[in-house]
């Protein structure tokens, strides 16, 4: 099965003994669905865009009543997807392409609604003034020896987040207190380990996760697809102590 996961380069067609390679086009299968969980309820009608590593777009399905859809991708390529259903805010994933048709795990091509998304704004009040895209979520901790079996692991309090645009601008991250009201100054994640980039870059991003421990910050990159006045939502940057 084949997992969405930030990307760890960027890839561009080669040339091998004078002769141009010609990528092979494989078919993934899937489901949106209305929550990061292997049990959520698909999502009907859902436009899924498949873009390559250029950003051009190869493939694109209607999903039917269980959420169910099928896309052309380019083969051991970087890959992209943009989704869009009435309801819900439009979404990007970004992923890497195995060799082989495939089948995308249940769960992690998800959307949230126009509603989940509202409470959201109203969490983080006068940032979220700044509308546009959004990259939003929650630092955890994958700390050793815990089983992610055992529940979610656990959240980062001193967790912090920055966008960068492929100019090198940075976008960073907005933060709540601990009663779970936008906080002006905070600087970390506090209590709900959650973070919220509004008016955040679109397209190729680099989100940039990292956590504090006294004197010294522990940081990993990840490489975002952000659609225009859409959503990426991370549950979660887990990042390893």
């Amino acid at each position: 099965m084949l997992p969405l996961l930030p990307l760890l380069s960027a890839l561009s067609l080669s040339s091998l003994g004078g002769c141009v390679y010609e990528p092979t086009l494989i078919t993934l299968t899937g489901r949106v669905v209305d929550a990061p969980s292997e049990d959520a309820d698909g999502i009907s009608s859902a436009a899924v865009e498949s873009l390559d590593y250029s950003f051009a777009p190869v493939d694109s399905d209607e999903t039917d009543g269980r959420g169910s859809f099928q896309v052309q991708v380019y083969a051991n390529n970087n890959m992209y997807f943009e989704v869009s259903a009435q309801g819900y805010g439009t979404t990007g994933f970004a992923g890497f392409a195995p060799g082989l048709d495939t089948a995308i795990d249940d769960g992690l091509v998800w959307m949230q609604s126009e509603e989940t998304l509202a409470e959201l704004d109203n969490s983080f009040g006068d940032c979220a003034q700044q509308g546009g895209a959004l990259i939003e979520g929650v630092i955890r901790l994958g700390v050793q020896g815990y089983s992610p079996e055992e529940g979610d692991w656990p959240l980062s309090t001193t967790g912090f987040a920055t966008a960068y645009d492929s100019a090198g601008n940075s976008y960073p991250a907005c933060y709540l207190s601990d009663v779970g009201a936008y906080d002006p100054e905070a600087v970390e994640t506090g209590n709900s380990g959650r973070f919220a980039i509004y008016g955040a870059p679109t397209g190729p991003v680099t989100l940039q996760a990292g956590y504090r421990v006294e004197d010294s910050e522990v940081v990993q990159d990840f490489y975002l697809y952000v659609p225009e006045d859409g959503v990426v939502s991370l549950y979660s940057v887990v990042l390893y102590l």
